[in-house]
C-alpha cells in the first residue's frame, strides 16, 4: 500500500498520517500541523512584506515541525485530485513495474532520482554522523 496523503479543502498535506499526526476536517480548525496561506507568493499584487512573512511561516513550520499544510496555491482541485489519482496508480502497481526492466528505475546513491522500494531508504549514514558529532 502506498503512503497516506490527503487534500483538505484546498489545502495540501503529506506525511501527517505516516508520523501519527493529527488529520483535520478543515483548514479553519486547530492543527498540530502549521497551516499556512501561501497566496502572497502567488499573486501578483501582493506586497514584499507580505511575501516576506509567508517565508517567514514556511521557514518556522520547516524548523518547527518538518512538514506544514498549504492552501491559497490557486491550483485547482481537479488538477490535485488528477495528480493523487496518478500516484496512488503508479504506488498500487507490482513492486517490479515500479523498478522497471533490470531496476533501472531504482534509486541509487549515484542516481538519486526514481523509485526506492519500502525500506529501501536507511538512515545508517545519519547515525553514523550523530555519533561522530556527539563525540
Amino acid at each position: 500500500s502506498s503512503p497516506v496523503m490527503r487534500t483538505l479543502s484546498s489545502a495540501m498535506l503529506v506525511g501527517a498520517d505516516a508520523v501519527g499526526a493529527l488529520a483535520v476536517e478543515s483548514p479553519s480548525v486547530e492543527s498540530i500541523i502549521p497551516i499556512i496561506d501561501i497566496s502572497a507568493l502567488v499573486t501578483s499584487d501582493s506586497s514584499t512584506e507580505a511575501k516576506r512573512e509567508v517565508a517567514s511561516m514556511i521557514g518556522r513550520a520547516c524548523e518547527d515541525v518538518g512538514f506544514f499544510v498549504i492552501q491559497g496555491h490557486g491550483i485547482s482541485s481537479e488538477t490535485i485530485e488528477g495528480a493523487w489519482g496518478q500516484t496512488m496508480a503508479f504506488f498500487d502497481q507490482d513492486t517490479a513495474v515500479k523498478l522497471g526492466e533490470d531496476s533501472y528505475l531504482l534509486m541509487t546513491d549515484e542516481y538519486p532520482y526514481g523509485y526506492s522500494p519500502f525500506g529501501g531508504e536507511v538512515l545508517s549514514k545519519g547515525e553514523e554522523g550523530e555519533k561522530s558529532k556527539n563525540e
